[in-house]
């Protein structure tokens, strides 16, 4: 081990307080990843609450659970949770338990990218780049989304839930509107990146509005990476996290869900290079 790896190693185990100021009893969590454990009608099952159990039990100080969807139209997967009126409440208030008070929701929408067979995926624009096809979201999605998401926060909340994510980060629906590849619209949420992260923003706000513990996952591409103002918006006072891609490629999310074939065709529509 060298220089300062054993002091740094203890960093791990004190508390972490996050900006939402839910405070953490270490620095290890688990990451939300698609599990895809869902029975298939966005109910969880006993496999994935002895997963998160498992969890627990190994101490994690803040597991994410995702791709966790507030409507069954827009899912990533088959296998993905949805939370809403309609689902079995005592399913997921028996997975919140598994947690031990520790289980937050990534809350998510697919957007361009939704599971093809099972919904109509619809994005900020429409699209129709080999098998890539969608619609472009209407106002009243638009208007409807932000109210659909602090509802799910609030229903989380009532379950017994520790908290949620917003993800905005990996091609999904939030993370197309702040892409000027995805998101070529000319109204209030298009063109300059104030436009494009609007969507993003009045959805935290929501949410935060009910005084639910939040965090924002957000990829910025090597373009809207030098527009700090996108930052500053989302840490007034919404933001707790924002993480900048890895190097190597402003677009590696595109290649990374659409394959390199249609990525490099929607880079080419758009006027940009690879």
């Amino acid at each position: 081990m060298g220089p300062g790896t054993s002091e740094q190693a203890a960093i791990l185990g004190q508390p972490l307080t996050l900006p939402c100021g839910v405070v953490l009893k270490h620095r290890i969590a688990k990451s939300a990843m698609s599990d895809s454990l869902g029975d298939g009608t966005g109910n969880p099952t006993p496999a994935q609450r002895r997963l998160y159990t498992r969890w627990a039990q190994g101490g994690a100080a803040l597991s994410l659970i995702g791709e966790v969807q507030p409507t069954p139209r827009f899912p990533e997967k088959p296998g993905n949770l949805v939370l809403d009126p309609e689902a079995d409440l005592d399913a997921m208030r028996a997975l919140a338990a598994a947690g031990a008070g520790a289980l937050w929701l990534q809350l998510g929408h697919a957007g361009a990218l939704a599971h093809a067979p099972i919904s109509a995926p619809e994005g900020p624009s429409a699209l129709n780049i080999g098998t890539l096809r969608c619609t472009e979201m209407s106002d009243q999605h638009l208007r409807a989304l932000p109210g659909q998401f602090a509802r799910t926060a609030a229903l989380a909340r009532r379950l017994g839930f520790a908290g949620v994510q917003i993800h905005a980060a990996h091609g999904f629906l939030f993370s197309q509107f702040l892409s000027p590849l995805f998101n070529r619209r000319t109204d209030a949420h298009g063109g300059p990146i104030e436009n494009r992260c609007r969507l993003l923003i009045e959805t935290i706000g929501e949410v935060r509005a009910a005084r639910w513990p939040i965090m924002t996952r957000a990829m910025l591409s090597g373009q809207n990476a030098g527009q700090r103002g996108f930052l500053s918006r989302l840490e007034q006072p919404a933001q707790d996290a924002a993480h900048d891609p890895p190097p190597g490629g402003a677009f590696q999310f595109l290649d990374h869900h659409l394959g390199q074939g249609r990525a490099e065709l929607l880079r080419r529509r758009a006027g940009r290079p690879g």
